[in-house]
């Protein structure tokens, strides 16, 4: 009869280690991966949209305390020094266009600007008089040239249509007003606020991400298994499974005086390895992840406990136990009906 971890099967562990031929060695062996090129966000509005304002609180709460503090300051129209209380460009900003306030137009507007480096207003008019006042997102809108490459207009692109606006919607007042923010190299756009912490935000990002990983299920694969060494490894040495590194291990010296000079696995790996094997059941396999409160289980050969066969997962081993009890539960309300 089948036992509880072979019914697991490949579906759990992690594969069979493959004999190796006899290679030298000096000490403690273990693999180690090297590092790979890093892999950056896109620099552009929408990447700087996703991974700062939406997945990084910092850069969520710095865009919103600014916005919201610019967008509540008071303005006023004046002509000369004097005041002029009732002017028309008032009301349209109290209400620049339909469902719109002034407060989170200009929300929109420094919000924008602080992602993008650049703010496209579009004034829409009709009657010889500006109506409305809408905001165009910048990953939708481009500049266009002239022939001399002086700016010319925008070009608005959304749910398949072009729209261009190369003139003016009332006289003196352009249809597109483009207002960016300083940068060195470019002469159509400005550069993004963003842009030079994009670096350390993918970073962080990528640090919470790998923090929250470690708490769910402690980075799987949470261990680096150390073979025995001595002079030349066999194949059957390579196979023998002699201590495991954890997670757990690393956090009792990672703060430790002296740790800039090397440590070798052997020095905190542990030798005293919790096991399992083909012939356990449910039950036992469920005490040994409890016994230490451990997350992966080494799955060794009942006749040769050195020989490592598999691994076993915490989440996975509950997961594959909780499908199990369902199929059960609906076979029992199948025969009843």
């Amino acid at each position: 009869m089948s036992t509880f971890i072979e019914k697991l099967g490949n579906r759990l562990w992690r594969g069979r280690m493959p004999a190796a031929d006899t290679k030298a060695a000096a000490g403690p062996y273990v693999a180690i991966n090297g590092l790979g090129r890093p892999a950056w966000s896109a620099r552009n509005y929408a990447g700087f949209a996703r991974e700062g304002m939406i997945r990084n609180a910092v850069v969520y709460r710095c865009i919103r305390m600014m916005a919201e503090a610019a967008a509540s300051v008071r303005l006023e129209a004046c002509a000369g020094r004097e005041a002029v209380p009732d002017h028309p460009m008032l009301d349209l900003i109290d209400r620049p266009a339909h469902g719109r306030t002034r407060f989170d137009f200009f929300e929109h507007w420094y919000s924008t600007l602080l992602i993008s480096g650049n703010v496209f207003v579009h004034a829409a008019a009709a009657g010889g008089q500006i109506r409305q006042l809408h905001l165009l997102r910048p990953d939708r809108t481009s500049v266009l040239r002239d022939g001399d490459g002086w700016p010319a207009g925008v070009e608005y692109q959304a749910d398949g249509r072009r729209m261009v606006y190369d003139g003016e919607a009332v006289d003196g007042v352009d249809a597109v007003l483009h207002v960016k923010l300083f940068h060195p190299f470019e002469d159509y756009y400005g550069l993004s606020p963003v842009e030079p912490a994009a670096s350390a935000i993918d970073i962080h990002n990528a640090a919470a991400l790998w923090s929250k990983a470690l708490l769910d299920n402690a980075a799987r694969p949470s261990g680096a298994l150390v073979y025995s060494a001595g002079g030349n490894l066999s194949g059957d040495q390579y196979d023998r499974l002699v201590g495991i590194f954890s997670s757990t291990d690393i956090r009792e010296v990672i703060f430790s005086r002296g740790i800039g000079h090397l440590i070798v696995m052997n020095d905190v790996a542990t030798f005293d390895i919790i096991v399992t094997f083909p012939s356990d059941d449910l039950n036992s396999v469920l005490q040994k992840f409890t016994t230490k409160n451990i997350d992966s289980l080494p799955v060794v050969k009942d006749d040769d406990h050195g020989i490592l066969i598999g691994m076993l997962n915490r989440r996975e081993v509950i997961s594959f136990y909780n499908e199990k009890i369902q199929e059960m539960k609906s076979r029992a309300n199948t025969n009843r009906l």
